[in-house]
């Protein structure tokens, strides 16, 4: 959560003390208004007996001229292994800080694999798998930009 009248610029996440593969992060962004971040994260299909937690990091500062968090959806809607989601900025508007999330109701396996901005800093590119296979329905997922001038 970032202090009164401050704004996330930056954002992230990470799952601690999992085994590798063994739990994916399904959300890792900034809240719409910018004022806290999101972090989500499940077990692989066939679960996970270890005890593990979930991070989600803010970088928190005044707010700038022309902040604006904006997303984009992926234009896959099925259960397809693999989606991919842009979010752009307004024109003129960089990207300073990116995120992502699949449905909140993801089934278990699948998870972000990549969220990073493209070196133009106009857009952000986000990526989710499917790390085990499935037949569930996982609808869309979203990219999120947080643009300012």
């Amino acid at each position: 959560m970032c202090p009164s009248g401050k704004r996330a610029i930056g954002s992230g996440a990470r799952v601690n003390y999992a085994a590798t593969g063994e739990v994916a992060l399904q959300i890792a962004r900034a809240s719409g208004t910018g004022d806290i971040t999101r972090a989500q994260a499940r077990e692989e299909a066939n679960g996970y007996s270890g005890n593990w937690n979930v991070t989600a990091y803010a970088v928190c500062v005044n707010r700038p001229y022309g902040y604006e968090v904006v997303y984009g959806a992926s234009s896959e809607r099925d259960s397809e292994a693999t989606k991919t989601a842009h979010a752009t900025c307004p024109s003129g508007k960089r990207v300073h800080g990116a995120g992502a999330a699949t449905i909140n109701n993801a089934p278990a396996g699948v998870g972000l694999q990549v969220v990073y901005p493209y070196n133009s800093l106009d857009r952000v590119m986000a990526h989710a798998v499917e790390t085990s296979p499935t037949s569930e329905d996982w609808d869309f997922i979203v990219a999120q930009a947080i643009c300012a001038y």
